[in-house]
């Protein structure tokens, strides 16, 4: 457990660093991208958030905003991005189903709606992924999934991983619609549920899991 949290907050720090050095690059960058950041795939075209809005959630949402600011910062080059919450609601309903275009005005006018977003949770984001990979993943599409979470509700957990894992497969040639990475954050209610579930989830999917330290 130990060497595996060392691992996580090694990565995060090489994503950091990295973040500080990309933080003045334009969404629309034509530099040559790294395929790979801090240990997380960084070549996707498609990025979708699914945001636990849980009220522990809430009580670090300044910090969960910026993180989504990261992520966009290490996909400079995306084409389009989406967030959901943990049951699949889009943030922007008029963007619900297809992808919100990013550029760099974008990026700050969406951020300032989700400022204020409040909206129903389970604490798990079990829904989110099934909305994220059925309404918004296709085949031939680069997309990568980013869970962020600081619980589980759910009662399961390999079930719910095979499941997901199955959905995320071309029946045709198995190959996969998205990579799922998760962002673990602290809050004053947390428990190791998500890290448990995320951990084997984005393992099986093409992922990586960070935990956030305090």
């Amino acid at each position: 457990m130990e060497n595996s949290l060392a691992g996580d907050l090694e990565g995060l720090s090489l994503v950091q660093s990295t973040l500080q050095r990309m933080a003045i690059a334009p969404a629309t960058s034509t530099a040559t991208r790294d395929e790979e950041v801090g240990g997380i795939p960084v070549d996707s075209d498609f990025v979708i958030f699914i945001v636990d809005t849980s009220g522990s959630m809430l009580s670090i949402w300044d910090r969960v905003a910026r993180e989504i600011l990261h992520v966009l910062q290490i996909h400079p080059q995306v084409k389009g991005f989406q967030i959901l919450n943990d049951q699949g609601k889009a943030l922007l309903d008029g963007y619900s189903g297809r992808w919100i275009p990013d550029t760099p005005q974008r990026r700050k006018s969406v951020m300032q709606v989700f400022a204020g977003w409040r909206a129903a949770s389970n604490s798990s984001p079990v829904e989110g992924i099934q909305m994220a990979l059925k309404r918004y993943a296709k085949p031939g599409q680069s997309t990568a999934i980013y869970v962020f979470g600081d619980d589980y509700s759910g009662s399961s957990y390999d079930p719910v991983i095979a499941a997901i894992t199955e959905m995320n497969r071309l029946p045709t040639n198995g190959r996969r619609l998205a990579k799922i990475h998760a962002v673990g954050f602290l809050s004053k209610y947390t428990t190791g549920r998500f890290a448990i579930l995320m951990r084997e989830m984005t393992k099986v999917n093409g992922g990586t899991f960070l935990a956030l330290p305090i």
